[in-house]
């Protein structure tokens, strides 16, 4: 791919993260067209060169897909379900012992026990809003998958409790940020910051994150995020 149709595929896959129907896209060129600002008649150039990078989806004639971001997406829920689970397990499991050990230390009273408990007076219990641990366990679980991405991992709990802030919602839209300071000039060379930083911060709304393109002649040259999906494809004629 040329570094333009380079912009015009990470901007379809962009978009695709955002739809309701996540990692799909309207089939219908003119509703695309509209949708990403990329022209019609590009788009129809793109896909007829590039038929294999976004194909019907089953089911659904009006939809198209990435077969890879379907995948990832699809991993990424499998994992999220699978670490649920292995936590509502570890909860049982924990709780049965302590269920267990209460009741081995009730059996051990002695007749005194029990009276000096009889004249105690009960306390009223404080009740507390239990937490909603179905959203805790799904975030935990979407914070594991961030971590086996991160390239330099560094103060794992300070980054959990920074990503524990941050709406489920948001989650697709890291990935995908991710993803692109992956590749950036300043993380290939070594410049990465701690995961809690760039969380915080919110990096992954950054639209200018300096790319590492080789030049010729063994030279080098440095564009933004914003250069690769709007100047560039605009000087190329890829963008309206």
């Amino acid at each position: 791919m040329t570094l333009a149709e380079h912009g015009i595929y990470n901007l379809l896959l962009d978009y695709a993260w955002l739809e309701e129907e996540t990692g799909t896209l309207p089939a219908n060129l003119s509703i695309l067209a509209k949708l990403t600002g990329i022209d019609r008649r590009i788009l129809c150039k793109f896909t007829v060169k590039y038929p294999g990078i976004f194909c019907k989806l089953p089911g659904d004639s009006q939809r198209i897909y990435n077969p890879r971001l379907r995948a990832e997406y699809e991993e990424f829920l499998q994992v999220c379900a699978k670490n649920r689970l292995a936590g509502l397990e570890s909860a049982r499991a924990r709780q049965a012992k302590s269920t267990l050990v209460e009741r081995e230390s009730n059996h051990s009273d002695t007749d005194l026990d029990i009276e000096v408990r009889k004249e105690t007076p009960t306390p009223t219990p404080v009740r507390v809003a239990p937490e909603n641990s179905l959203e805790l366990e799904t975030k935990s679980a979407a914070f594991d998958v961030f971590w086996e991405q991160w390239p330099r991992k560094q103060q794992r709990a300070v980054a959990l409790r920074s990503w524990l802030k941050i709406p489920i919602g948001e989650y697709p839209a890291i990935t995908s940020g991710l993803e692109k300071w992956r590749t950036s000039d300043q993380w290939t060379r070594g410049v990465i910051p701690h995961p809690a930083t760039w969380l915080n911060q919110k990096r992954w709304q950054d639209e200018d994150i300096p790319q590492f393109v080789g030049g010729t002649n063994g030279n080098a040259k440095k564009l933004t995020g914003e250069a690769l999906t709007a100047a560039n494809l605009k000087a190329a004629g890829y963008v309206q």
